[in-house]
């Protein structure tokens, strides 16, 4: 949703609804380790995404997206394996770490493509009837 209030309100408005929610869930969300994909990764997309597509050129953002996305998956993985041991170790037994990345951003790929998809439609059914408060 943070995506709707960038769209009717503008980046920085999505910047600062990203920081408040994200202070806000670390303090009344009892498991935090359920807020740090939120705030690494979930949250901040949205406003991340907003300014790598203002570039207009395909490939470039591609492969920022990516970049983001690895470089979140990176500190993710490291915060759940090194600081909270939440990746069991059965895990690295049935998929090798090469299968895992591949499958990680072949979903981030649908991921984005999905996000892209309720963009396009927030804009061209929802916004028409919000603008035009025929809710």
């Amino acid at each position: 949703m943070l995506s709707v209030v960038i769209m009717e309100c503008g980046i920085a408005y999505g910047w600062a609804s990203y920081i408040a929610i994200s202070v806000v869930s670390f303090l009344i969300v009892p498991e935090k380790t359920a807020v740090l994909p939120y705030v690494i990764f979930f949250g901040i997309y949205a406003p991340v995404k907003g300014h790598i597509e203002k570039l207009s050129r395909p490939v470039t953002e591609w492969i920022l997206k990516f970049a983001f996305f690895n470089l979140s998956l990176y500190f993710l993985w490291n915060v759940a394996v090194n600081v909270l041991n939440l990746i069991p170790g059965r895990l690295f037994e049935l998929f090798p770490m090469a299968v895992i990345i591949i499958m990680l951003q072949v979903l981030f790929f649908f991921y984005d493509w999905l996000f892209s998809l309720w963009i396009q439609y927030y804009i061209h059914k929802i916004q028409p009837r919000v603008k035009g408060n025929s809710l």
